[in-house]
């Protein structure tokens, strides 16, 4: 929970998963700002998006990746403006822990980068097709080349269209 007044954020309370997640105790964070907790540069980054979340007067929500004291962390935070006596005297806030999720993505991509590579630039003959009904539903240069069709020729095509063996 962060109180907000005058452009300025303080920070009042925050749950015991929070504390463990991050290795900031209580203690640590009341009544900081996020400058003070975070230093000029993340801390205006933090302010930053506290004050859109003002500003647009909604719940907002971003991706964010901070160090803390217990390491590195990519967060799904999302703010919501608390009123009182119709002004934004508050915002709550809910933050996920998504750093493994990030980190699976990451190496997904990755790998899948590594196989697209393999397939596109490999000079061996590569056709992907569907089992069941012969559809070509990728082809590689090597394959192009062979077979004497561009790629989106092929697509539009049958293993059976370009077999050369009796069905």
């Amino acid at each position: 929970l962060i109180k907000y007044k005058n452009d300025e954020f303080r920070y009042i309370t925050t749950n015991a998963q929070h504390q463990s997640t991050t290795g900031f105790q209580l203690e640590e964070i009341q009544g900081k700002t996020p400058f003070e907790l975070f230093g000029v540069e993340l801390g205006q980054i933090i302010h930053n998006n506290y004050l859109r979340c003002v500003k647009e007067e909604e719940s907002i929500s971003y991706e964010e990746t901070r160090a803390y004291p217990s390491g590195v962390k990519t967060w799904f935070t999302s703010l919501t403006p608390v009123y009182e006596n119709g002004i934004i005297a508050y915002l709550a806030g809910s933050m996920k822990d998504i750093t493994k999720r990030k980190i699976v993505e990451k190496e997904k991509d990755e790998l899948l980068n590594k196989l697209d590579s393999m397939f596109s630039n490999h000079s061996a003959i590569m056709l992907i097709v569907e089992p069941e009904s012969g559809k070509i539903i990728d082809a590689n240069p090597a394959a192009s080349e062979f077979y004497g069709y561009s790629r989106d020729e092929l697509l539009n095509m049958y293993i059976q269209d370009i077999n050369i063996l009796p069905a």
